[in-house]
């Protein structure tokens, strides 16, 4: 959309290079593209990111519509939904009642009410942090992954 922050990449890529990966033959099937297309974040299929159980539902964010939903794992039927703050929503956290979702594009965590989806509080993360992509927070403590491998802590209660 207009307005959208721009895609970033880790800060510590030039520290921390990424090892070789074997490549798949020319042509193979890729995760939904050929082999040779590189989209990174502006890949339009994405689905399904930063899975996390609660009281027997399953909740995810979803980068494409911008949303968090909750669905019952049963009949996969979505029960509640709400947007995030930005385009690109990776991690999701429960922190007592509430769940945080990281945005790798805005490098920031927002902590909602998942009843209402409001927006309670936000952790920037400086342009030189690694880059939030994967989340969880266990014990008072949220860890996330950057997206060449690095894992972080922040102690959050």
């Amino acid at each position: 959309m207009v307005g959208d922050p721009q895609s970033r990449s880790s800060p510590l890529v030039k520290s921390y290079p990424r090892p070789p990966r074997p490549q798949p033959a020319k042509g193979q099937q890729v995760g939904g593209y050929q082999q040779g297309q590189v989209l990174g974040s502006l890949a339009p299929g994405t689905g399904a990111h930063g899975q996390e159980w609660r009281d027997g539902k399953l909740w995810f964010a979803v980068p494409p519509s911008r949303e968090v939903y909750q669905i019952d794992p049963k009949t996969w039927i979505v029960q509640k939904k709400f947007p995030t703050a930005a385009n690109r929503p990776h991690g999701i956290g429960w922190e007592g009642k509430y769940l945080w979702v990281t945005d790798s594009n805005l490098n920031a965590f927002f902590k909602h009410d998942p009843e209402t989806g409001e927006m309670v509080e936000k952790i920037q993360l400086a342009d030189s942090d690694p880059l939030p992509h994967g989340m969880t927070i266990r014990q008072g403590t949220m860890w996330y992954c950057d997206d060449i491998g690095l894992v972080c802590r922040l102690k959050i209660a």
